[in-house]
């Protein structure tokens, strides 16, 4: 799929990738010894419902087996996150809620690599640390990474 830069262009792109990546799958389940039920078997084969497909992926995936235009669009963000919004909202917010005071001792614990961090992510904290518009930013950027 090539860019030229319209938005049916780009949706074109898109669909085109994800059809790549239907027959890709095609091809692998043909090749296996117990092949499984397929992206269009499972949808229809329509390009719509193959695109949800990539679309519900986990929003933290680069999606890089897509034209560069469609991996940047897509990635970062999971509509499912935001109360269903297409696009992501503005987060205003300077903190978040946690489920208790150690919950957010812990989590602050992680952001600063503070004794008693125990190296997961830190979650959402304060935006002067992390912020949603910030990480969907840096994932998007990721996808761009080849």
């Amino acid at each position: 799929a090539t860019e030229s830069g319209t938005p049916q262009d780009n949706t074109s792109a898109f669909i085109a990738d994800v059809r790549d990546i239907k027959n890709q799958q095609d091809e692998e389940e043909k090749k296996s010894a117990s092949p499984t039920a397929s992206i269009s078997d499972q949808s229809g084969g329509s390009g719509w419902e193959d695109a949800v497909h990539v679309a519900r992926r986990s929003y933290k995936d680069p999606l890089r087996e897509l034209h560069p235009s469609s991996a940047v669009i897509h990635a970062g963000y999971h509509s499912d996150l935001s109360e269903r919004a297409i696009k992501p909202p503005v987060f205003k917010s300077s903190t978040f809620v946690f489920a208790t005071a150690e919950e957010g001792e812990l989590f602050f614990k992680r952001a600063y690599g503070l004794k008693g961090n125990d190296g997961q992510p830190p979650g959402l904290v304060y935006s002067r640390l992390n912020n949603p518009n910030v990480e969907i930013i840096e994932d998007k950027l990721v996808s761009l990474e080849r």
